[in-house]
């Protein structure tokens, strides 16, 4: 495996990210991009999606795309994203497309997703997408509907971009396993 190998992990919230992308982190000594934890919309108010205006949630993105980008590049090569630009976005229009009681956002809405998915090919040598397997705790700030919506987003929108990503399932070993056989 290369030192300067850049994966993003993707998926929806509570799918086991964070848990798989440390783990990697611990076997293959690179470093984690991180952002802000999506229980805190609000700085300093963790408070669950739902119960946030559109414009926080709007802003919660921003925030998280900004902190993305700029942790990735103070990075440098090598490194394990936590998430990714693409997965900002499905955040995003998931929760509009919630909000509009699951109304499809149309073909801007369709096209935004498409090219930031591809951008993901450039931006990263390999995405891993979680799939969501075990069950979200009861404080979780989503629920199991809302995550099953945000899964179907990112699945859709990696193959709209006809970016080569690999799911990953399993337990944390097997998951990891996985991401280090496609990487050696």
């Amino acid at each position: 495996m290369s030192r300067g190998s850049r994966v993003a992990v993707v998926g929806a919230y509570g799918a086991g990210k964070t848990t798989l992308v440390r783990a990697l982190s611990a076997r293959l000594g690179l470093p984690v991009a991180a952002t802000t934890a999506m229980r805190d919309p609000v700085p300093g108010v963790p408070r669950a999606l739902e119960d946030c205006s559109p414009e926080e949630v709007f802003q919660l993105v921003l925030r998280r795309f900004d902190e993305r980008v700029r942790g990735e590049t103070a990075l440098g090569d090598g490194l394990l994203s936590d998430g990714s630009v693409l997965h900002e976005w499905v955040y995003l229009a998931g929760v509009a497309a919630a909000r509009r009681e699951g109304a499809d956002l149309g073909p801007l809405a369709r096209r935004a997703t498409c090219e930031l998915a591809r951008g993901l090919g450039r931006r990263y040598d390999l995405v891993v997408h979680v799939a969501p397997e075990v069950p979200l705790p009861p404080d979780a700030p989503i629920d199991a509907t809302f995550q099953a919506a945000l899964d179907r987003r990112t699945r859709a929108a990696l193959r709209l971009s006809g970016v080569r990503a690999v799911t990953v399932t399993g337990d944390v070993e097997e998951r990891v396993a996985g991401v280090v056989g496609r990487l050696t």
